[in-house]
């Protein structure tokens, strides 16, 4: 770190100090400083930086703060002389940091040169539709701040490696990804959904994370953004989209001595269209085809607001409080055409349905921390406790309007539930961490959980317009009590030109169901208990400072979900029966991967094999009834993957271009009741962007998506175009986009689904033709 020094000559301090006692007795001990802040690269003024002058021994104490002029000019008044620690923050730009020495009387500092975020030095930096993707062995870590438009979801399924299928669901070799937020599971129902990405300052992705992560697949972890060290500062967004999207988001920061508060809003409105067609046949018994439509109206507001406290240089308070209310009206048309099964295909009758499904959620989550640093550099102790209140009403209404070939017979049924869940959930998480001179780190820890929830289903039914009846053998009583602890250690260490990795995770608990019998007028309980132990080995070898191998192994056992287990009959929807097995067994899962990462001048190539075997894997498993659908869970044995990855870049003066690839093949020999034991993913990502000044670029991105059977019974299949437009202004305060997802319309999917017992030829069509046009301001220095 560079130290500067001002000296005066003595003519020039008699001077000041002649001035000093004409006109303020209160200036003697003011120094004022001044400089200007100016692009590294374009030698342009820097505008509405902030400045802020710290205490050289407490990093906390603010004594002077300000910000530059359009021309990049600034001025401080400090109270005193001596060293001094400088902070200089803007939108775009890494944080500079000096420590100066000040004497009194009036300094300049002349011109501060600020690095642009996309020129980070000694970092392996690559870019993925505007993304700075920072790569490292097992994991890539993203900043979204340049990324076009501001849509949290697209941004995500846009990473390398990520594949975002037709349903909506994040996967990574072929594998669901869990969405962490700060490390940890943030009880939100789509944190994709909720978070906005002016809020996000980076996405961690690892294929195989170390145990602290508590997951047995890929994480995604969205780290938040922290408070603005100087000053205060204003965030505002909104966009509107085609068709049917709406979004609006606000949030600051404001800062006195110590003290930070920090509030935040977040609306979200969107309509969503679908529609589906099926043609399903129930060998020895009959036909159906159905053709169904969709549209759910989402709407989702987010307000939280988080505290901090700095008690002094080693320890830290903080506290985090948000509500979150949503609604969801959901409405479903069926036409079902139902026939004999014969040559004729005899018509037998026509079942006309509608179901309307009203639910409201409140989700409010309290969050208290405490971090401890020691005075030995390197050692930090996170504390904190959570607790997720949430609350769900839901009303469901629906009528089935059944026609026969003798009007006589017609009729019409209704039925409607009312069903409310409540839950209460409860975390003690502490991870202490200690590094040894940065070539070793320790990371060990332990997590509390308990969670109690409640859920109560009253239902109703009629036939043509009759009296409404209590359906009583259709209602829910519920309580489920959920109890978990995990401990866990990890150790990294780096020697010569190797970096190895050792993780254990082990985790118990409970599980107590207890439910309702309404035949039988008593309630009964299941309880089940579990434990089990997760390892994980990472080793890297570094031929060059950007060039290495990497192998990780990871070995997981995962207990069956309650509602897997739940052996309870869950029939309040006649058409969909739903029972648990309490007969499951743990899922154990082993998973290899050997990663190649060269990174050049201007291309950078990743490239990865893995493996994946899973033993007892928990799928559904289907059967009918009639009209009626049964689904219960079943362990398969045998399930075996593999699959390659492949990301790579590079840049041509303004152009840069990328691509991504990933191929899966899947073997499922002991799954009973199945067309076909193998199965295949792949997609294809292409992005070109070009920069066409500091303030304007675009970009382009194509994506080929494919998963289907061997036999190509159930395929997944389409390919869309994304392109997006973003211009900023007044210094990149203010931010412009527009994009225009899936142009050609083109997503769909279609297929054959058949076991021992019925085949269903079936398309789906869903609305992902989205224009959207938005903006973002953000001021600091307030």
């Amino acid at each position: 770190m560079n130290t500067y020094t001002f000296k005066n000559s003595p003519l020039a301090i008699a001077v000041l100090l002649f001035a000093i006692q004409l006109f303020s007795y209160d200036a003697m001990s003011q120094s004022i400083v001044n400089g200007r802040l100016l692009d590294v690269d374009s030698n342009e003024p820097v505008a509405f930086a902030t400045i802020g002058v710290f205490d050289e021994n407490d990093d906390t104490r603010l004594l002077s703060s300000a910000y530059s002029d359009v021309d990049g000019n600034f001025l401080l008044k400090l109270p005193e002389s001596g060293f001094f620690t400088l902070f200089i923050q803007s939108v775009g730009y890494d944080l500079f940091r000096n420590r100066i020495q000040i004497d009194e009387g009036q300094i300049s500092l002349k011109e501060i040169y600020l690095k642009s975020q996309s020129t980070i030095l000694d970092e392996v930096i690559v870019e993925a539709e505007a993304l700075d993707v920072q790569v490292t062995p097992g994991a890539m870590s993203f900043n979204p701040e340049n990324a076009s438009g501001d849509d949290t979801e697209q941004i995500i399924s846009n990473l390398p490696g990520i594949d975002l299928d037709f349903d909506g669901n994040i996967s990574l070799q072929g594998t669901e990804v869990k969405i962490l937020v700060n490390g940890e599971d943030s009880g939100m129902d789509n944190p994709m959904q909720e978070i906005p990405k002016e809020s996000i300052a980076r996405i961690e992705m690892m294929s195989n994370p170390p145990v602290e992560f508590a997951s047995s697949g890929p994480v995604l972890n969205i780290i938040l953004k922290e408070d603005a060290k100087i000053g205060s500062n204003i965030r505002l967004g909104m966009n509107v989209s085609s068709p049917y999207r709406a979004k609006l988001y606000t949030g600051g920061t404001y800062r006195k001595g110590k003290f930070t508060l920090s509030p935040s809003f977040y609306f979200n409105k969107s309509i969503e269209k679908s529609q589906f067609d099926s043609y399903r046949t129930n060998f020895g018994e009959r036909y159906i085809k159905q053709d169904k439509t969709q549209q759910i109206d989402n709407k989702t507001i987010n307000s939280g607001i988080r505290t901090k406290l700095t008690l002094d240089k080693y320890n830290e308070l903080s506290a985090f409080l948000r509500y979150t209310p949503s609604s969801v009206l959901n409405e479903n048309d069926n036409y079902n055409i139902i026939s004999d099964y014969n040559e004729e295909r005899t018509w037998l009758y026509d079942n006309d349905g509608n179901t309307m499904l009203d639910r409201d959620k409140r989700n409010v989550v309290s969050d208290l921390r405490w971090k401890r640093k020691f005075k030995k550099k390197g050692r930090v102790l996170n504390v904190n406790y959570k607790w997720n209140i949430a609350t769900m009403d839901q009303h469901q209404y629906q009528t089935n309007n059944y026609t026969y070939p003798d009007s006589s017979k017609d009729i019409l049924r209704s039925s409607q539930q009312d069903r409310r869940i409540r839950s209460s959930h409860h975390t003690i998480n502490a991870k202490y961490k200690h590094s040894f001179e940065n070539k070793m780190l320790l990371t060990m820890g332990g997590i509390f959980n308990y969670k109690l929830s409640e859920e109560k289903a009253l239902n109703q039914k009629r036939t043509n317009d009759r009296e409404w009846i209590h359906n009583i053998s259709k209602d829910q009583d519920t309580d489920t009590k959920y109890l978990a602890t995990d401990l866990f250690a990890d150790f990294s260490a780096r020697k010569d030109k190797f970096d190895y990795s050792v993780g254990l995770r082990y985790k118990g608990g409970e599980n107590v169901i207890c439910q309702w019998i309404p035949e039988e007028d008593l309630f009964n309980e299941f309880k089940t208990s579990f434990s089990n132990m997760n390892t994980r080995l990472m080793l890297a070898y570094k031929f060059k400072k950007k060039r290495n191998f990497a192998f990780t192994f990871r070995n997981t056992f995962r207990p069956p979900s309650s509602r897997q287990l739940n052996p309870f009959i869950d029939d309040s929807n006649p058409l969909n029966v739903r029972k648990g097995n309490p007969d499951l067994k743990n899922t154990q899962t082993y998973f290899a991967e050997l990663e190649y990462l060269n990174v050049g001048e201007h291309t950078t190539l990743k490239a990865s094999l893995y493996g994946r075997k899973v033993i007892n894997s928990v799928i559904s498993n289907q059967w009918v009834a009639g009209d009626t659908t049964i689904t219960s869970y079943i362990n398969v044995d045998g399930l075996a993957a593999v699959g390659v990855n492949s990301y790579i870049s590079g840049d041509i003066n303004n152009l840069k271009l990328s691509g991504d690839a990933s191929f899966t093949y899947e073997n499922m020999p002991n799954r009973e009741s199945a067309f076909s034991n193998s199965q295949l993913f792949y997609f294809l990502k292409a992005n070109i962007q070009y920069k066409f000044s500091k303030s304007f670029r675009c970009s382009v991105l194509v994506r080929y998506h494919s998963a289907k059977l061997t036999n190509n019974s159930d395929i997944e299949d389409y390919a869309t175009i994304n392109v997006s437009l973003q211009k900023t202004f007044m210094n990149r305060k203010l931010k412009t986009y527009a994009s225009a997802n899936d142009i050609f319309d083109m997503v769909n999917k279609r297929g054959i689904t058949q076991t021992d017992l019925f085949a269903k030829e079936h398309y789906s069509k869903r609305q992902t033709r989205i224009f959207t046009l938005g903006l973002t301001y953000y001021i600091n220095g307030i």
